[in-house]
């Protein structure tokens, strides 16, 4: 499903894309962090009795930042050597990304962003783990699962709500950026993982799986989807529901033909450097677009250049610093 996210997004980005609709894949991507980060914060609970919040913090960083630091600083020795008039600005746009506040600074509309602009769901997502494992803990020591579960469908709900109330108001930039209008996407997530956690093998009827990964694919080719009002009100959310029922067909469902599609090999493997591959493609867009390419070769090397440079990163940044990881692993 990341490799699925990652290609609609990188599409999306490209100059003159047919997916006007592909930023759904960032969406997609929130409903898998809330879906694994709750599965296995429960998994921790149900084996240990506890949450270890520092290993979680600790994983978590060793996870993300290493590569994040490496694309802002060989973005920035770049802009420096090949462009340094607009340097000190997107020195000032790093340290937001560095400091995970893009998305304010975007949903306030502080100031411009370029090269970094596709941090600000980078930010979401570290806002979101830093919250939401503490308020786990406490939950489900208190309720277990079913407060953990209800916990997350309210903060889900009122989020949606909330988002809405901005849209009516004509808030628009703080439709979606903002960690309150953006923080249902990964609580649908969360509420899936609380809801499955204990329970035996849930097959979706054939027809249903494969009519929400038709869904979520028409959603992206749908013209002009990010532009109207409907899809931030109810669409958007929708298509994070699509994405939790296909996870939930292809986790539990042991012949599930979604599943089968999902674990073609190179979608796979592309899901596992996808993390590079959204730190890196769109800075070779931006490039691109300053050097005036246009058309056919924007796009192939958009691709091209973004997918070596993820593949290197992954190679020499993300896989050492994932063995590290691994020794702060739950147990």
């Amino acid at each position: 499903m990341r490799g699925l996210a990652a290609i609609v997004v990188v599409v999306f980005h490209v100059q003159n894309t047919p997916l006007p609709g592909g930023f759904i894949g960032v969406g997609i991507f929130f409903v898998l962090s809330g879906y694994l980060i709750t599965s296995l914060l429960l998994r921790e609970y149900e084996g240990t009795g506890q949450i270890s919040l520092l290993r979680f913090y600790l994983r978590r960083a060793l996870r993300l930042m290493p590569a994040l630091w490496a694309l802002l600083l060989i973005t920035l020795l770049v802009v420096y050597v090949w462009d340094h008039s607009i340097f000190a600005r997107e020195a000032r746009d790093a340290g937001a990304s560095l400091l995970y506040a893009s998305n304010w600074i975007r949903a306030l509309r502080t100031q411009d962003m370029r090269y970094f602009t596709h941090t600000w769901s980078l930010a979401v997502e570290e806002q979101f783990y830093l919250l939401w494992p503490a308020v786990l803990y406490v939950c489900i020591r208190r309720g277990g699962t079913r407060l953990v579960l209800r916990t997350a469908l309210i903060v889900a709900a009122c989020s949606w709500l909330w988002r809405i109330v901005l849209l009516i108001v004509g808030a628009r930039w703080r439709r979606v950026y903002g960690l309150d209008t953006c923080l249902e996407f990964p609580m649908w997530g969360c509420a899936l993982a609380a809801w499955l956690h204990g329970k035996n093998a849930i097959a979706l009827p054939r027809r249903c799986a494969v009519a929400a990964l038709a869904a979520i694919i028409f959603a992206a080719v749908m013209p002009q989807s990010g532009e109207t009002g409907f899809f931030y009100y109810f669409a958007y959310t929708a298509v994070t529901w699509l994405a939790a029922a296909l996870i939930l067909d292809a986790v539990h469902n042991p012949h599930s033909c979604v599943r089968r599609i999902l674990c073609w090999p190179p979608l796979m493997q592309l899901g596992v450097v996808s993390y590079s591959v959204y730190l890196w493609h769109f800075v070779c867009c931006i490039f691109l677009k300053r050097m005036q390419a246009s058309g056919l070769a924007a796009q192939m090397g958009t691709i091209a250049w973004g997918t070596l440079l993820a593949l290197l990163s992954f190679a020499l940044i993300e896989r050492p610093f994932l063995r590290l990881k691994a020794r702060f692993s739950a147990g």
